[in-house]
């Protein structure tokens, strides 16, 4: 509702918040409004209405204009009020200062009783709060301590069973994203030699041509190739659209695609050239799901995402990286509640795989794909990198035994443990190891990479694959 009197406002309209009201009253021209607060849950519409309603229209009001009818009857009351008041300047009329007076008292009769209302509601939610936080952790560490043994023995008897029945894919569809290399392509052919029919998405479409001849060799009875782009919303739904007008079904979506940036944030020149690193490695995959999602509830499916360790471990130089897989790890985590026990996820989170991330490709501070060992060394340094074979062996294999989590290496999970009980030891390490630098002015001279180059580890801890210099940064 709105009118203007003499240059006094009222306006009354509904704010975005269910029941919540906004109310402004003020005068225009030079005088400055104060705002005051109020939760108000003993007002209601009506009352308000028949306030402003009953005020005396006196010659000088020109006109009131009811710019919003109330939507339906409040069933409730109201939880806030916003009350603009300003005084009249000195240059009203003696009149004017009079016709304001109805509005101020309905005003005082409003708002007096509220002030107590204010004291009573914060008072209540200090001792509601102050109670869950006396007894949350007894309740916690006793529902656990009853709860917590039978629900492990429970999930470790289906996970016997589940490895014995695992899920057959023979004839299903499989989607997967960054196929060209790496654990995708590995996945490709896990697959495949379970005799799953295959859609490989990749931006290079001959590095994916080949794959998918090997994949077609394994077993795969179908595979189709898609040259695509996951960080465009348009290329992730023609992706998915090819896929199941091709195959007339969609049965396993696995979000892979993926890349990394190795620079600290204030050496970037530019810090929207780290974008593609969300774009691709997140929103690539929030792009495929919504896009599948119908697919998979029709065909009672599953998501495997690619998350990593780097989601709770700190790594300096990643700080994008890390984020983009915890975002990814969040966000399917939330995806299992919306989807309930339509659609089955497993979120995998993997340590230093051989892949090209660990041959040291990476987005440059600049914003251009790079290879560069010396930072590689210095990110990966004395952790040893698993063979990406067994690694996507695991992956598939806890998929169809319907794991919600997948770590490989399986040591990585105690990272979790350390990140959760000591922080500041995780934070300590991986600054000592990947930051201080020994013997050396360069930020590669770091004490992990001396350590490698010393006791001669890539030999021992690197696969061969990732100590050639053979890759190129495309």
């Amino acid at each position: 509702m709105r009118g203007i009197w003499d240059g006094v406002g009222i306006d009354f309209n509904r704010d975005s918040v269910e029941r919540t009201m906004v109310i402004g009253i003020g005068l225009f021209g030079d005088s400055v409004e104060r705002t005051i607060a109020v939760p108000c849950s003993c007002l209601s519409i009506a009352y308000l209405s028949h306030a402003f309603s009953s005020i005396s229209l006196e010659s000088n009001l020109s006109s009131l204009e009811w710019r919003h009818r109330m939507e339906r009857p409040v069933r409730g009351t109201l939880s806030r009020v916003h009350a603009i008041l300003s005084p009249p300047p000195a240059s009203f009329s003696t009149s004017s200062t009079q016709t304001l007076s109805p509005i101020r008292n309905h005003l005082f009769f409003i708002f007096t009783p509220l002030s107590t209302h204010i004291h009573t509601d914060t008072a209540t939610m200090d001792l509601i709060n102050g109670l869950l936080n006396l007894v949350a952790p007894p309740f916690t560490f006793f529902t656990l301590l009853l709860f917590l043994p039978p629900w492990m023995f429970f999930k470790f008897c289906l996970g016997l069973i589940h490895s014995v029945f695992s899920e057959n894919v023979s004839g299903k569809v499989i989607l997967i994203t960054g196929a060209s290399s790496g654990i995708g392509e590995h996945l490709a052919y896990e697959y495949a030699s379970r005799g799953a029919c295959l859609a490989l998405c990749a931006r290079r479409e001959g590095r994916l041509q080949e794959v998918a001849d090997r994949c077609r060799q394994i077993g795969s009875p179908d595979v189709i190739v898609i040259r695509a782009d996951v960080s465009h919303a348009h290329d992730c739904k023609r992706i998915v659209d090819q896929t199941v007008n091709h195959f007339n079904r969609l049965d396993h979506l696995v979000n892979n695609a993926g890349i990394s940036q190795v620079c600290m944030l204030e050496e970037a020149d530019d810090i929207t050239n780290l974008r593609p690193v969300m774009d691709i490695n997140f929103w690539g995959s929030v792009y495929t799901t919504k896009f599948a999602a119908p697919h998979l509830r029709n065909s009672g499916g599953r998501i495997i995402v690619l998350s990593s360790s780097a989601s709770w471990v700190p790594l300096p130089r990643m700080s994008v990286y890390n984020a983009s897989k915890a975002a990814l790890a969040q966000f399917y985590d939330t995806m299992r509640v919306e989807f309930g026990s339509d659609v089955k996820i497993t979120v995998v989170t993997p340590g230093f795989i051989e892949s090209e991330l660990t041959q040291g490709k990476f987005l440059s501070h600049e914003g251009k794909l790079v290879v560069d060992y010396d930072a590689r060394d210095v990110q990966v340094n004395v952790s040893p990198v698993m063979k990406v074979e067994r690694c996507a062996r695991s992956i598939v294999k806890g998929a169809l035994r319907g794991e919600r989590y997948v770590t490989e290496p399986g040591w990585m999970k105690m990272s979790y443990v350390w990140k959760v009980l000591w922080p500041e030891a995780v934070e300590m390490i991986n600054r000592l190891m990947c930051i201080t630098t020994v013997g050396g002015e360069s930020r590669h001279d770091t004490f992990g990479k001396k350590v490698m180059d010393i006791a001669g580890g890539q030999n021992i801890l690197y696969p061969q694959s990732i100590q050639s210099s053979e890759m190129k940064a495309d």
